[in-house]
């Protein structure tokens, strides 16, 4: 308003000016210093004019600083509410007389977290997609353990499985069961290190009895081939 203002009140004046009835001699009004006089009137009105409306085209119209401060701000918001709502957030769930201690996101169990069945089992490690991958530790209530990488569950790739007689096993794991490279130690003081298939010996291996006796050779199904 005050910039409307501002130019209805310049307008007025400049036209005020124009409308004024000059009386003169009749010898005057042929001078030309007179009619040139109006014509600077006249010309210096209609810029006045011109820069005015230019003045106030500009001051009506929004700033592009305004405009992306507002942008970012909003983004900024935004991206912070998302953060909120999918970062991982440490949490304890109950199942059927199962627990979860441990980091969730979108209702998956994620990262680092405890599990412990209800049958007394505990299995404290890594998570992806809701299920142990990663390195973990998994104690069994019947006192058996393994220390080591899971995929989707299943103890894969290296571990240590401890029984609870003392026999252990430090190796390669697949799919759940003995594979490929690995040192079984028997609880009567028996060595075996060599290959595994499905949780037997198979392929090349070393047997060390206790008393030092060894048999090196091929092995198929826990028996060494002749």
């Amino acid at each position: 308003m005050k910039i409307q203002d501002k130019y209805n009140k310049i307008g007025k004046s400049k036209s005020n000016d124009l409308d004024k009835t000059v009386i003169l001699k009749p010898k005057d009004i042929e001078t030309k210093p007179v009619k040139k006089k109006k014509k600077r009137w006249i010309f210096g009105g209609i810029i006045a004019l011109f820069i005015l409306i230019g003045a106030i085209g500009s001051l009506n119209s929004p700033k592009n600083d305004s405009t992306n401060s507002n942008s970012v701000k909003t983004t900024s918001s935004s991206q912070k509410q998302a953060a909120v709502e999918t970062a991982p957030v440490k949490a304890t769930l109950k199942y059927d007389g199962d627990t979860y201690d441990g980091y969730v996101k979108d209702n998956k169990k994620i990262q680092q977290g405890k599990y412990t069945w209800a049958n007394g089992d505990v299995y404290d490690g890594q998570w992806a997609d809701n299920k142990m991958n990663g390195k973990g530790v998994l104690k069994k209530a019947n006192g058996d353990s393994y220390n080591g990488e899971f995929i989707n569950n299943k103890k894969q790739g290296s571990g240590t499985y401890v029984w609870a007689d003392g026999e252990s096993y430090e190796g390669s794991f697949q799919n759940d069961l003995m594979n490929g490279e690995g040192i079984y130690h028997f609880k009567n003081g028996d060595i075996y290190d060599g290959e595994w298939s499905n949780n037997k010996m198979n392929g090349e291996g070393k047997y060390t009895y206790k008393n030092g006796q060894v048999q090196q050779g091929t092995w198929e199904n826990n028996k060494l081939k002749k």
